[in-house]
């Protein structure tokens, strides 16, 4: 994401400070697929535009990491989210600059005299706005946002622009994100509504603002104006994922090929054909049934680079191939989210198969720690 040491990337430059021609270009790179660089070090590098697959992969990880995003302010690492099971709750502002205060070991009030307290609240702000764009980013570039990612009342007050005091913030809708927070006594509207807002939205304006200013790319456009008349719910459903992940859902998108020389055909043979329909299904049944869903997001991790099915893009191609032999592991490309099988398909064998695709799963899991957030 940056050439730049001086910490002027995509994710972090101030669009208001920049000019029309950076601007244009920080706009066009985070509406785009992402360009990265392969190669080692010794062999020089190499560029390659994504096609899917890896920037799926690093945007799992980056909001796996996000509820552990922190800043860090003198000794102390101040986190910048609070987790909750519906989703990241930023921290409030006030608490921000108490826990900022207490790690220089000053008053809250005496904050903003402090050498480097400015410098540390900034760059709280950056991360807040960088946390943003990678939301855009991911949309744009056609990958729904997790379920968890953030409670409904921020889904429906950034990318919506309903404040919980507004009529056209349904009071089933509201009651229902109030809910997820664990907030009881709901049962005066009007006084819930304002202290839903006085808490959770202007209680942290400033960095509700800054993930606004990530998603509007600095307020180039307004999300919400892409969804007038659309209700909450609808909005939910177009850009984040189901908060479930069933084996029926997988089976639904699956779909068969097989390459022989080279060339894709749809027509399988019976062994095929029985593995595709029967064998692979019953095996994500056996382990829904044994582990919820923990094997079926594995499984789609494996696939896809995603723990949760992309509706944007739901297909997944399972495609019998020339492996090598009979018994070789599944391959997976994230890229087109396609699983390939020996042409043999483990005689569509329910336990051959358990065993080559776990082993596979498992030998591909590797460590996600060299991506970061910080």
């Amino acid at each position: 994401w940056s050439k730049d040491p001086d910490d002027k990337s995509y994710l972090f430059i101030n669009l208001a400070d920049a000019n029309f021609k950076v601007q244009t270009k920080v706009c066009r790179a985070l509406l785009s697929p992402a360009e990265w660089n392969f190669g080692a070090a010794m062999e020089g590098v190499e560029k390659g535009i994504d096609e899917g697959g890896l920037t799926r992969a690093f945007l799992e990880s980056v909001w796996q990491q996000a509820g552990k995003l922190s800043v860090k302010s003198n000794t102390t690492l101040v986190a910048l989210f609070e987790e909750e099971a519906c989703g990241l709750v930023p921290t409030p502002d006030e608490i921000l600059r108490f826990n900022v205060a207490c790690s220089f070991n000053v008053k809250v009030g005496e904050l903003d005299g402090t050498d480097g307290a400015f410098e540390v609240l900034e760059k709280a702000q950056q991360l807040y706005r960088a946390f943003g764009r990678l939301m855009i980013h991911s949309l744009a570039t056609n990958h729904i946002l997790p379920w968890n990612l953030l409670p409904g009342i921020y889904r429906a007050y950034l990318i919506g622009g309903k404040m919980p005091t507004e009529p056209d913030y349904p009071s089933t809708e509201l009651f229902s994100h109030l809910k997820e927070l664990n907030w009881r006594a709901l049962d005066d509207d009007d006084n819930i509504r304002l202290h839903a807002k006085n808490n959770l939205i202007e209680g942290r304006s400033k960095c509700l603002y800054s993930i606004h200013q990530g998603l509007t790319l600095d307020d180039q456009f307004e999300l919400q104006d892409f969804f007038v008349g659309r209700d909450i719910q609808v909005v939910d459903g177009i850009l984040f994922a189901s908060p479930d992940v069933t084996a029926a859902m997988i089976i639904m998108n699956l779909k068969g090929c097989k390459m022989v020389e080279n060339a894709r055909i749809d027509h399988l043979d019976p062994i095929q054909d029985t593995f595709l329909k029967e064998t692979l299904p019953c095996l994500l049944r056996r382990k829904e049934a044994a582990s919820g869903s923990e094997f079926l997001r594995a499984f789609l991790r494996h696939v896809t680079g995603l723990s949760y099915i992309n509706r944007g893009k739901p297909t997944i191609d399972i495609c019998f191939e020339q492996l090598g032999s009979q018994t070789a592991l599944p391959v997976a490309h994230t890229c087109e989210q396609q699983l390939s099988f020996p042409l043999e398909a483990y005689d569509a064998n329910v336990e051959s198969l358990a065993y080559y695709l776990g082993k596979a799963i498992e030998y591909s899991a590797g460590d996600a720690s060299g991506i970061t957030m910080t």
